[in-house]
């Protein structure tokens, strides 16, 4: 993940199980937390955006990990990022899928 943390960059990873194992210091200003707030939790109760139409985008079993378990990159999409203090944030968010230690894709 070292190529994550350029402070242009904000970026997390997670696991097959939506649990935060990655988080680089732009994502955690952003969203105001110490890297230890974020480690292991569920992503969808830390980043809790909304879609450009208000509906809720970061929940369990959302189209990003569904996609990604299938093995396809999810769509880049427009997202409103509600912090838990500051205004909204309205981030294009791009997926990028890689392997898991061994060398294959989370199934």
């Amino acid at each position: 993940f070292d190529s994550l943390e350029g402070p242009t960059n904000i970026a997390r990873a997670v696991d097959e199980n939506q649990r935060i194992i990655f988080m680089n210091r732009a994502c955690q200003d952003l969203l105001g937390l110490a890297p230890d707030d974020a480690m292991g939790q569920d992503c969808f109760t830390v980043c809790r955006s909304l879609t450009a139409r208000g509906k809720v985008q970061c929940r369990k079993q959302c189209t990003a990990i569904a996609s990604a378990r299938t093995g396809v990159s999810p769509a880049p999409s427009l997202m409103r990022l509600r912090r838990p203090q500051g205004p909204e944030q309205w981030l294009m968010c791009s997926f990028v899928l890689l392997p898991q230690r061994g060398g294959e894709r989370p199934s």
